[in-house]
């Protein structure tokens, strides 16, 4: 099965809701669980981590929610250079 960007599957579950005022603040933690265990290290994972902690960090919903679009971009971008890249090596 394929793994969809965190914000597809908001999108998809609060249709009306996050497409018009962009990914809420509450969706943090998804956001996070994302980025942490579904992408592999690269540089736009190590993009999205730096802007999910500017989400935490954020003094307003619509700061945050701007950060969350730029985690959502870059973890969008990583999980494209995933399904590009071959599988890691086990050992």
């Amino acid at each position: 099965m394929r793994v969809l960007p965190f914000a597809v599957l908001i999108l998809l579950a609060l249709p009306g809701r996050a497409g018009a005022a962009g990914i809420p603040c509450s969706d943090l933690p998804q956001a996070e669980k994302f980025v942490h265990e579904k992408l592999r290290p690269g540089p736009n994972t190590t993009e999205a981590e730096r802007h999910l902690e500017l989400a935490r960090k954020a003094k307003s919903e619509r700061e945050c929610s701007d950060e969350l679009a730029a985690v959502d971009a870059y973890a969008r971008r990583s999980l494209a250079a995933d399904h590009a890249a071959p599988p890691p090596q086990q050992h």
